[in-house]
C-alpha cells in the first residue's frame, strides 16, 4: 500500500514538472517530469523511490542556468 501511494504522489509531482517544462520550454524539467512519471513502475523499494524522487526534484534547480 505504501508503494502504491508513494508512486502515485511521485507521478503526480512528475506530471506537474512535465507540464511546467512543456509550457516554459525547459527541457530538463520536462525530462525529469517524464522520468518521475515512469520510474515508480520499475522500482519496488520505497527507499530508492524517495532517493530518486529527491534527486530528480532537485536536478532542474541545480542546473537552471544551462
Amino acid at each position: 500500500m505504501t508503494i502504491l501511494v508513494l508512486g502515485f504522489f511521485i507521478s503526480l509531482v512528475g506530471m506537474g514538472y512535465f507540464m511546467y517544462g512543456r509550457s516554459s520550454q525547459n527541457f530538463l524539467a520536462l525530462l525529469c517530469g517524464a522520468c518521475m512519471m515512469a520510474y515508480p513502475y520499475f522500482i519496488s523499494s520505497p527507499l530508492w523511490m524517495i532517493i530518486l524522487f529527491v534527486s530528480l526534484l532537485a536536478l532542474p534547480f541545480l542546473f537552471r542556468d544551462y
